[in-house]
């Protein structure tokens, strides 16, 4: 849920329900998670703030969002506005899971989706056929790193 202020989100984060369930995020086994790309119809976060907002964030290098949160071509997690605005397992929580699957339908999404698994936050990546093609589509620089 993003919330229109880093104090709102806060004073819900704070709430007993919501701090049990957040906490719980904590030992996440299993979490299944969107791509989105920075731009209007492909992400949902996008879509909920202001122009301005989206100019800004996307000169500060944002190209896709996952949790709401945004990452840059390189993988990097952008400490952005929206992040502070989440009320969402985070960051941290992502990368203690065991295993985070991504589902992304859309070949439009293949540069967002390159830069989430740059990012390390992803183990699994779900796509269909059209997207996969965009994604191992050769000579186009997005690829992420292979395995180690």
């Amino acid at each position: 849920m993003l919330l229109p202020d880093a104090d709102t989100a806060r004073a819900v984060r704070a709430q007993p329900g919501v701090a049990d369930a957040l906490a719980r995020c904590a030992a996440l086994d299993t979490a299944v998670v969107g791509i989105g790309a920075w731009r209007a119809g492909h992400s949902t976060v996008h879509d909920v703030l202001t122009a301005p907002e989206r100019r800004r964030l996307a000169a500060g290098g944002a190209v896709g969002e996952v949790v709401g949160l945004l990452v840059d071509r390189t993988g990097r997690v952008l400490d952005s506005g929206p992040a502070h605005q989440l009320v969402a397992a985070g960051e941290a929580d992502l990368r203690a899971a065991g295993d985070v699957i991504a589902l992304v339908r859309d070949p439009e999404r293949a540069d967002a989706t390159c830069a989430v698994l740059r990012s390390g936050l992803v183990h699994t990546l779900v796509c269909d056929a059209a997207t996969a093609d965009a994604l191992l589509a050769p000579g186009d620089g997005r690829h992420p790193p292979g395995p180690a």
